[in-house]
């Protein structure tokens, strides 16, 4: 699906939302983890390890991942998000942002 990945070197967990993996069982939602970010309290499903996001030429492992509803955040930015690369996944790479030409570089450490 594509969408926008936002990026947030303090987040614990790589997050999906759950309209990028429309197909998929997110298990059992007892087992939801609670979290807290700039918009509140939300709770994230765990979801199963492999889940991978493809960012240009880079392919970046992202678990853990939860699976979040960004719909409310989407839609207050009128923008559609599909996930949030956090520091599990970052942790590994080098990220460069190139702020006056608005990009993002990724590479392997």
């Amino acid at each position: 699906m594509p969408g926008y990945v936002l990026l947030d070197t303090g987040a614990t967990y790589n997050a999906v939302s759950p309209a990028a993996r429309a197909s998929r069982d997110y298990g059992n939602p007892s087992g939801a983890i609670p979290l807290r970010g700039g918009a509140g309290a939300i709770d994230g499903l765990p979801l199963q390890p492999g889940i991978r996001f493809r960012c240009g030429g880079q392919v970046l492992s992202a678990g853990p991942a939860v699976a979040v509803d960004l719909s409310d955040f989407a839609r207050h930015h009128q923008i559609e998000v599909m996930g949030v690369l956090g520091y599990p996944a970052l942790s590994r790479s080098i990220l460069t942002i190139d702020y006056r030409d608005a990009l993002v570089r990724i590479d392997e450490k």
